[in-house]
């Protein structure tokens, strides 16, 4: 049987204008940018230099 499912890039799904967020910014700060967003996470930049990423991974595994 022949598997007709076309293979997706990252780049035709990937967000092009990332969300960011401040590593002082508070954990209810980041979650209003992400809700308002609507984004499941944020780019933690400092010095216009990503340095991490905050997902909804971590408020449920850390926060919750």
């Amino acid at each position: 049987m022949k598997n007709d499912v076309r293979e997706i890039l990252v780049e035709e799904i990937m967000s092009k204008r990332p969300r960011t967020g401040a590593p002082d910014m508070t954990v209810q700060q980041a979650a209003k940018v992400m809700s308002a967003s609507r984004v499941g996470s944020l780019v933690i930049v400092d010095k216009d230099a990503p340095i991490g990423i905050l997902t909804e991974r971590d408020f449920v595994n850390k926060i919750v």
